[in-house]
This record gives structure tokens, C-alpha cells and sequence, in this order.
């Protein structure tokens, strides 16, 4: 049975050749290509639904579409799952 051969990342040949790019504001991704969707807090309280608050900045995000639906990284736009609407899905419809 062969040996296992523990390799640190720093000594791997890319390890000093991860680059990125610093998007304007209402884009992300590794080349700024996606657009950002609407997004505010989640009307359930589902996983960080009240947002996420970065402390040295006092800047909250929250999930994209409120937790409440997809984002399409090409438009910018939501779609929201069903009983959810508006322009970031956080609104409720009582008729589902």
C-alpha cells in the first residue's frame, strides 16, 4: 500500500496566482458579469432573514430575493416562489 503525501497549498504552483476583480456596486462574480438582484429581509425570519451585519462596517446584506426566490444573475431580476411577489419576493400573498 502506497504512503500519503501531505502537500501545503502554499507550495502548490498556483498558490500566488488567485486573483479577483472589486465589482461596482449591483454586480458580482469572479470577472463582474452578474448582475446583483433586489434583496431586503426575509418576511418568514428563515436563516439570516434580518440580514447580515458586517461589523466593521455597520453595512447589512441580505440573501438575494429576501430568501424568497432565485436570483437570474443575467437580468438582475427575481423570480419569486409561489406566494411571495414583488420586486425583491418580500411580500407576502395570503392566497397561495
Amino acid at each position: 500500500m502506497a504512503g500519503t503525501v501531505t502537500l501545503a497549498y502554499s507550495q502548490a504552483w498556483d498558490s500566488t496566482k488567485m486573483y479577483g476583480c472589486k465589482c461596482e456596486l449591483g454586480y458580482r462574480g469572479p470577472d463582474c458579469a452578474q448582475r446583483e438582484c433586489p434583496s431586503g429581509a426575509d418576511p418568514q425570519g428563515g436563516p439570516d432573514g434580518d440580514g447580515f451585519v458586517y461589523a466593521n462596517t455597520g453595512h447589512t446584506e441580505f440573501r438575494d430575493c429576501s430568501g424568497r426566490g432565485t436570483c437570474d444573475y443575467t437580468t438582475g431580476l427575481c423570480n419569486c416562489f409561489r406566494g411571495a411577489y414583488g420586486e425583491d419576493c418580500a411580500l407576502q400573498s395570503a392566497l397561495v
